[in-house]
């Protein structure tokens, strides 16, 4: 259908597969109403002195597998705030309604107004429950555009229940039943996608009314449980049988291995890998000593090296008794597989201390530790705390501009 408009001359062609009762022209606002023999007659004018941003009339895209036309601009108004309703008009007679506020969209269908009287304040709906968000009485600022109705001149009362990502919208004009839509969010980038606009589309503002959270919290606690719990079944089942053993255990001479190393026996390791823990002991009396340890793959001649230093201080001042250090000391060298191994070890003690004659190294193939597992388990932990909070701010913040928050 094509119009011109008699007040600016601009011409509006779109393809329109409804019976058209009024028109608003897109650049003076100009308001046309159809006549019985299918003329246009100016009625009114809105005054509106903005353009409306977004997608343009005429922009076609594909929603639930059918090809829809922007046919109709809809700009809504109350106490100073606007948003903007974009009608989509399939070939066989549908429609579906976008909602633009603060650059976030919402996909609106009109569903059965099957529901109690009123307002009520919670809606059970598709396994959802619904809260009222607001309530409001708005009226149309602008459009443009054909519609298959008379746009209202006076106010409409709308009320609005969310359940992000979906939403629940009663529209009621006085003396007229109300019509009731279910909608859903959607994003920026889909309907870039879907409609690929010419103009750019305004950017997001603050928290969408049904803008969903980055990720489902709830899904991801599962998620990570399971995880964890898979963890936990597969190292049950791989260490289950796991027995401590101490494969080195010996005392070398500070005399005898000075500035030399001691090779230890071979020894083997089966199972699955688990951590080699060195502990190192030495009579160091207000001195230290130190020993540096490579655990040696005779399979592959990989070499793993660590140290530690022992050390051991005492004395008396200011009327107490303090002591720094200890005599014994270890470490671990974690994921240590099966095979063959031996140790080559140096160790020296401080130069001047002459009553300290050895220390003495053991070696522990040890029973798979659970630390690792509880760390992860508590990074998991600390993932879902973080992202649960983050979704309860999220939400504080979407319903700080409700009357009806729930959150004081």
């Amino acid at each position: 259908m094509r119009i011109t408009c008699y007040q600016c001359d601009t011409p509006t062609d779109i393809e329109v597969p409804f019976p058209v009762k009024q028109f608003v022209c897109s650049n003076c606002f100009s308001i046309y109403k159809a006549t019985e023999t299918g003329d246009f007659t100016f009625k009114d004018k809105y005054k509106y002195d903005k353009q409306i941003g977004g997608l343009t009339l005429g922009l076609k895209g594909t929603l639930e597998e059918e090809e829809y036309t922007v046919t109709g601009v809809v700009v809504k108004e109350y106490m100073n705030y606007y948003w903007t309703e974009y009608v989509l008009a399939s070939t066989t007679g549908k429609f579906l309604y976008l909602s633009e506020v603060s650059g976030h969209w919402i996909l609106l269908r009109e569903i059965p107004d099957d529901f109690a009287k009123g307002h009520p304040k919670i809606i059970d709906y598709n396994d959802k429950v619904f809260k009222l968000y607001d309530i409001a009485r708005p009226r149309i600022a602008a459009a443009a555009g054909f519609f298959d109705i008379d746009l209202p001149t006076g106010l409409i009362t709308m009320a609005e229940l969310i359940a992000p990502p979906y939403m629940i919208s009663f529209e009621k004009l006085e003396k007229e039943e109300r019509t009731v839509f279910l909608g859903e969010h959607i994003s920026k980038n889909q309907i870039k996608r879907i409609f690929k606009p010419t103009k750019e589309l305004p950017n997001r503002i603050g928290i969408g009314l049904v803008q969903p959270y980055f990720f489902n919290v709830r899904q991801l606690a599962l998620i990570l449980c399971s995880v964890t719990l898979l963890i936990l079944l597969t190292h049950l089942y791989v260490y289950h049988d796991k027995q401590e053993e101490v494969v080195f255990s010996n005392d070398i001479s500070f005399s005898e291995y000075n500035d030399k190393e001691y090779i230890s026996p071979a020894f083997t390791l089966n199972g699955g890998a688990s951590p080699l823990t060195i502990s190192v002991h030495s009579g160091v009396d207000n001195s230290w000593a130190n020993a540096q340890v490579a655990l040696v793959n005779e399979d592959t001649n990989e070499e793993i090296y660590a140290n530690k230093d022992v050390e051991y201080y005492h004395g008396y001042s200011e009327g107490e008794s303090w002591t720094e250090g200890d005599q014994s000391d270890g470490f671990s060298i974690c994921g240590i597989g099966a095979g063959k191994y031996h140790l080559a070890i140096t160790v020296v003690k401080a130069p001047e201390d002459l009553n300290n004659t050895g220390m003495k190294v053991t070696a522990t193939w040890n029973k798979a530790s659970y630390w690792n597992i509880w760390m992860l388990v508590i990074i998991m932990a600390v993932i879902v705390l973080i992202a649960y909070f983050g979704e309860l701010y999220n939400e504080i913040k979407r319903w700080d501009d409700s009357p009806y928050t729930p959150y004081e």
